[in-house]
């Protein structure tokens, strides 16, 4: 009785929750930099939070509201003394966009000093087919990241 209690649950949270992301527009934060980079100074970042909420497991990949958020993230290198800082940053999340975040640290040995960069920001399709009038204009694609060097009053610093 008790696992067939735990099955109906389960499956009647999913399909609530799935439902919910259905029914408007949203972005997405990824920290995966992927398995082909070559850069070995470039490491994977991890969600750990968004607007003052913890997230499970510091995830490579978050479902975020479109609008002002606060993220909070850090490199998934680890050193002797543990993992490395975590550092806030504001972003201004475009409905049905995906913004790809990592880390480049300094040196190969060496856990901190890291700087956060803002690799590429990419509409996502499966989301536009879903909610069309969420369409952003076309991104020039410039030839260098964006790398994200403090935080200013207004927001982001970026060279």
């Amino acid at each position: 009785m008790t696992s067939l209690f735990r099955i109906t649950f389960l499956t009647v949270t999913i399909s609530l929750l799935l439902g919910a992301c259905a029914t408007q527009p949203y972005a997405e934060v990824s920290g995966d930099r992927g398995a082909g980079r070559a850069d070995q100074l470039e490491e994977s970042v991890r969600i750990l939070g968004v607007d003052g909420r913890a997230v499970l497991n510091g995830s490579l990949s978050e479902t975020v509201e479109p609008g002002r958020r606060l993220l909070r993230l850090g490199s998934t290198r680890r050193g002797p003394r543990g993992t490395s800082g975590a550092t806030l940053v504001p972003l201004n999340a475009k409905p049905c966009m995906r913004y790809h975040f990592l880390a480049r640290h300094e040196s190969m040995t060496m856990v901190e000093p890291w700087t956060l960069v803002l690799s590429q920001v990419e509409p996502m399709p499966e989301c536009l087919k879903k909610f069309p009038a969420s369409a952003q204009p076309p991104l020039t694609k410039g030839p260098a990241p964006i790398i994200i060097v403090g935080l200013g009053a207004g927001g982001l610093l970026m060279s």
